[in-house]
């Protein structure tokens, strides 16, 4: 009993004393236990400058401690600054007047913020759930007639329906865009939750009031620059600066948060083979389930319903639609219609993603553009441009070669804080650059400066405005070869072009060492990658070696001659304006010469170099770019041979070397339907090991992700992959 005293009486005082009362234990700002990067940080510090919180005498501040109800409740009425009362007769019998937390949670009660758990009493000792936390806060803001109206929770998480039937409203008011007063947890499997009935921590609790204390600030605008501008923004569309956008807009089933876990929005949870959503079927077939949240609307008014999913897979099952690729639509046996918000679908082979979603479009939008023409259909600008959604966002305008502005869609279930977004399109880099440094964006999208000048700005961080965010990615620049083109069908020939351009060098001398040279297409962060992979190591002997023997011989000019006394001069492209790229041009085209290869430099702006240049494989020799890349990619869009894109497929895929391999396709095929992680690692493996022997692209580097943005931006969160920086863009707000 006396160490139980002892100890209720240690927190006290390092927790809740009120600023009136002297201590001994010196208040510390920073704590070894709460880096600048963790999710507290900043509402630790605060708190803690305002004595609300304190740490212990070890100079820690344990973040993940539990808290009891008296402590919260005592923290709620420091923080709000209540003055205390102190009333002759205790409300709860388990608070008596020589409890120590007396004051504090009769002034927390009297005030509406907390609550007894019934036959009078208030549990003090008891550890605060997550879900409590919540409807604590929302009762402390006075949001209790807001948080009624809830009757089913609407959060973007897996396991929502975990949360008690009390704090329904509570819980999904508190992660609402607004009041941002809760974070989230990850479960195995990568799914994103609530946890709503886990104990709360100190840091939680410390977040939560600071949030309550400092609600975002509603309205503003943000504007983003961006050095390319999408082509198209339909669902024909590849490049990256589409997706940044989308990420605002489109938004569907389900999504990816920044640290890769998924999440539902427009379903009610994803399908698993615990929830019985996902079954699986004789014949190594399928069947899933998907249940959508009733009164998720597009941008229009109209409410999305299981005919969208319908529509849509006639769209994209039309082969007059050149798509990248069809999946999973593509291996659906069934479709059925149980109702407006269930569809059950069957699945003619196993497929390890099929549970993250189908394709879907908004029928009452485009279908009658459709039925008209397919080739009108596929111009029209409600297709490419007057897209809509169900995102928190919604195009306002696109000026072509500007700008474009998103405003909130009015039928988001939550307004985002947010009043506009707009997108600047500033293809030349350096031009970019000096826009930031002129004060004329509030942020620069990953599509954007190049790493050269991300490190230009972190070297200026501590005295300007803006923060540089520089985080390894999985993004992999690269050289695609024609593998079809007689200068390069032989793989000795692409084997003696790795050998002879000095990676190594690229990387030392442009980006300090700091992104790596890749050595496969799977980057070090992807659960497929092999360390292990055979390395072309800068070899230019080599490589004349390999040439000669593919029937390479120097000319009178030291040019290689083949047979027919051709020479050996090739066209290399990429974006025009990428100031980087342009340098590694230079430096290839250095290194290609010394080895007798004359590589001619004929870039293109990025709309057109990602148009049919690059999809209907218009491309002379060789082209590089950069593929970003998902926590789930596996390739089979970019090396099988049934992704080549062509007429006769309707122009699917973005297998643009046209590599062909039949034990590559095998593999590919195997990691897709097989559903344990560990063996589709394994399949990917072989699979490098077969493509670095074929070579059908130059492996360059893999480039860390480069974005800046304002310091008093808040929510900014890069995510280092395929997963836009738009993907949380309804939680933005102006820090006060």
């Amino acid at each position: 009993m006396l160490k139980k005293l002892i100890f209720l009486s240690l927190v006290f005082l390092l927790i809740c004393l009120p600023l009136s009362v002297r201590i001994t234990v010196k208040a510390q700002v920073k704590f070894p236990d709460v880096p600048s990067d963790h999710f507290a940080f900043e509402a630790i510090t605060k708190l803690v400058e305002m004595n609300v919180v304190k740490g212990f005498p070890d100079g820690k501040f344990y973040p993940n401690n539990t808290v009891t109800r008296a402590q919260f409740a005592t923290m709620v009425v420091l923080a709000k600054k209540l003055t205390l009362v102190s009333p002759a007769t205790p409300t709860f019998n388990d608070v008596p007047s020589s409890h120590w937390a007396y004051r504090y949670v009769e002034t927390a009660f009297r005030a509406g913020y907390v609550r007894g758990v019934g036959g009078g009493r208030f549990a003090p000792d008891a550890n605060i759930k997550r879900e409590d936390l919540a409807v604590l806060l929302i009762n402390t803001l006075g949001l209790q007639s807001e948080a009624a109206k809830f009757t089913q929770p609407l959060v973007l998480a897996q396991d929502g329906k975990e949360i008690s039937p009390y704090a329904i409203g509570a819980v999904t008011l508190a992660y609402a865009p607004a009041y941002q007063l809760l974070n989230y947890h990850s479960a195995p499997g990568g799914y994103r939750i609530v946890a709503p009935k886990k104990v709360a921590t100190r840091a939680e609790c410390a977040y939560a009031v600071y949030q309550a204390l400092n609600s975002p600030k509603r309205g503003g605008q943000i504007v983003i620059g961006m050095s390319q501008e999408p082509d198209t923004l339909s669902i024909v569309g590849t490049m990256a600066a589409r997706s940044q956008i989308l990420g605002s807009v489109g938004w569907g089933d389900v999504h990816r948060a920044d640290n890769w876990d998924i999440y539902p929005f427009l379903l009610e949870e994803i399908p698993t083979l615990e929830n019985g959503l996902w079954k699986m079927l004789p014949g190594e077939k399928m069947e899933i389930t998907f249940k959508l949240r009733k009164g998720i609307k597009w941008s229009t008014g109209v409410e999305v319903t299981v005919d969208d999913y319908l529509f849509a897979h006639e769209v994209v099952m039309n082969d007059k639609v050149p798509l990248a690729s069809r999946l999973p639509n593509s291996i659906v046996e069934k479709m059925e219609k149980i109702d407006n918000y269930t569809l059950k679908v069957t699945y003619n082979q196993l497929y390890h993603l099929a549970n993250l979603g189908l394709w879907i479009l908004p029928k009452h939008q485009l279908e009658p553009i459709y039925r008209e023409s397919i080739d009108k259909f596929l111009k029209s600008d409600e297709f490419n441009r007057k897209v809509i959604g169900m995102g928190p966002y919604m195009i306002e305008e696109w000026r072509p070669g500007e700008r474009i502005i998103l405003v909130p869609n009015p039928h988001f279930p939550f307004r985002p804080v947010m009043d506009k977004i707009i997108w600047r399109f500033i293809r030349d880099t350096n031009t970019l650059l000096a826009t930031v440094l002129s004060g004329g964006v509030d942020a620069v999208a990953p599509v954007g400066l190049t790493f050269d000048q991300g490190l230009q700005l972190k070297r200026g961080e501590a005295t300007s405005v803006y923060k540089t965010y520089i985080d390894p990615a999985l993004i992999w620049e690269h050289i695609d070869f024609k593998t079809d083109n007689p200068w390069f069908s032989d793989k000795r020939v692409r084997q003696a072009l790795l050998y002879a351009i000095d990676r190594e060098k690229i990387v030392k001398n442009l980006f300090q060492g700091l992104q790596p040279v890749a050595h496969s297409w799977l980057p070090p962060k992807h659960y497929g990658y092999d360390p292990n992979i055979k390395k072309y190591d800068y070899n230019p002997e080599k490589a004349k070696q390999l040439l000669a023997e593919a029937g390479w011989k120097p000319g009178p000019d030291g040019v290689l001659v083949n047979e027919k006394g051709e020479k050996f001069e090739f066209i290399n492209a990429t974006t025009a304006g990428n100031a980087i790229r342009e340098q590694v041009q230079q430096i290839i085209q250095a290194d290609l010469r010394k080895v007798g290869i004359v590589m001619k430099i004929v870039n293109r702006p990025s709309t057109v170099l990602f148009g049919d240049y690059t999809r209907r494989r218009q491309f002379e020799h060789t082209v590089m770019y950069a593929w970003v890349m998902s926590p789930t990619s596996y390739g089979t869009t970019l090396w099988h041979s049934r992704y080549i894109p062509s007429e006769a497929n309707g122009w699917v895929g973005q297998n643009y070397p046209g590599w062909s391999t039949p034990r590559s396709d095998e593999l590919l095929d195997m990691v897709e339907k097989e559903l344990d992680a560990a063996k589709r690692a394994e399949y990917l493996r072989e699979q490098q090991r077969i493509w670095v022997e074929e070579v059908p692209s130059i492996p360059l580097y893999f480039r860390a992700d480069v974005s800046v943005a304002k310091k008093n931006l808040a929510n900014w969160k890069p995510t280092s992959s395929l997963v836009p920086i738009t993907w949380n863009s309804e939680e933005w707000y102006w820090k006060k």
